[in-house]
């Protein structure tokens, strides 16, 4: 479009300069065949006769033939016409230069249009994959938490039958003890009547000397095994309100003050040795003194070590490092089944028989493989390993 507006105006140029230049030799032919007839060859003029000598007047100035009049008057107007050509020309040019800027203008548009249609396909182009990213990362982190929850649960079932088992084991341990308590009742009972039919005089409470009654005691109380012994201490009363303040030498054969209050034997104690029936008890600090209610002398005395097995080797110290002894008490969980002991926790003493001793997680004695050998048991807050084969304490562990 703007090309056929500029061929148009270049020949409307053209059009014009060729009418300006030939404008004044029309006029000039228009001028010239307006004082004679309109065709042919004008008659030549005839001579006339010389009028007569006058007095000739003065001289006229020459004039202007009439083409050149002409001439001058279509100076003007073709100065008119080049200017009005020239600024055809500069409006022509004007046009193409406002055309040229109109199409540049619309190139700009057109490419800013195009970028900005880039832009936004780029934009929609991150903005799906930033969205994919996203769905991606959302069901990976929904994946790892399902498998984190199945772990969870998975270990907590583990748990549970391990708390499980472990009840079920210390059920039956008790259960085993109360049956291995009764047959020992029973087997005592079974002793004493033995030894009651044989003797009439070593029934208990029998009439008989006093010295021979507290020597018939001794006697019977050495011939108990070691977890009666354990199991016949066990079941005093020793509570803060009935020990003693009062001091005093504890030995067989002392007379103690009669103003100490004197306690009944408990029925568990008579089960297990029935010849305390007719004898009273007395606490000071951690030994149980049997005494004579009559005399108030001191027939038997049962301390922790009363029944102190042979000297044996000393015990083998067991040693952990800091991270074993975290090991090892993380593996333990906190509602692990609990045992108390009467007994003071050191090392080499030993751990009654009615208790069940626990083996270690493959875990733990994977990582630390000393361990593969002993047992533990959970007293309060502490964690007691032990030596299975003597029941030895070997370490403790503050929880």
């Amino acid at each position: 479009m703007l090309k056929v507006c500029s061929l148009a105006a270049l020949a409307l140029l053209g059009t014009t300069a060729l009418v300006a230049a030939q404008g004044p030799e029309q006029h000039g032919k228009q001028g010239g065949g307006r004082g004679g007839p309109a065709a042919g060859p004008s008659p030549a003029p005839q001579r006339a006769s010389p009028p007569p000598q006058q007095q000739r007047p003065a001289a006229r100035a020459p004039q202007a033939p009439p083409a050149a009049a002409r001439a001058n008057e279509a100076q003007p107007r073709r100065a008119a016409e080049q200017q009005r050509a020239a600024q055809q020309q500069r409006r022509a040019q004007e046009q193409t230069a406002r055309a040229a800027q109109q199409r540049q203008a619309q190139e700009r548009a057109s490419q800013q249009r195009r970028q900005a249609q880039e832009q936004a396909r780029a934009a929609q182009e991150r903005a799906r994959t930033q969205k994919q990213a996203q769905e991606r990362a959302r069901v990976d982190q929904q994946r790892r938490a399902a498998e984190q929850a199945r772990t969870r649960a998975a270990a907590e079932q583990q748990r549970a039958n391990e708390r499980r088992q472990a009840a079920e084991k210390q059920r039956a341990a008790e259960r085993g003890a109360v049956e291995r308590r009764r047959a020992d009742e029973r087997r005592a009972a079974e002793q004493r009547r033995a030894a009651e039919r044989t003797s009439p005089a070593l029934r208990p409470g029998a009439n008989q000397p006093i010295t021979a009654r507290h020597e018939q005691l001794r006697q019977e109380r050495a011939k108990l095994s070691r977890d009666q012994h354990v199991r016949l201490r066990q079941a005093f009363t020793v509570s803060r309100e009935r020990i003693t303040r009062v001091q005093f030498t504890k030995r067989i054969g002392t007379r103690i003050p009669r103003s100490i209050r004197l306690f009944a034997v408990p029925a568990a104690v008579l089960a297990i040795f029935p010849y305390y029936r007719d004898y009273r008890y007395v606490v000071e600090e951690d030994t149980i003194c049997i005494v004579d209610p009559e005399t108030y002398e001191i027939v038997d005395v049962l301390d922790e070590g009363t029944y102190a097995p042979a000297p044996r080797p000393p015990v083998a110290e067991l040693v952990l490092t800091d991270r074993e002894r975290i090991l090892v008490l993380d593996s333990i969980p906190p509602d692990f089944p609990r045992v108390r002991l009467r007994l003071r926790l050191a090392l080499g003493a030993e751990i009654p028989p009615s208790l069940e001793l626990h083996e270690f997680a493959p875990l733990v004695v994977d990582q630390v493989p000393k361990l593969r050998n002993f047992r533990f048991v959970v007293s309060q807050d502490q964690l007691v390993i032990v030596e299975p084969r003597d029941r030895s304490i070997a370490l403790v562990l503050d929880r």
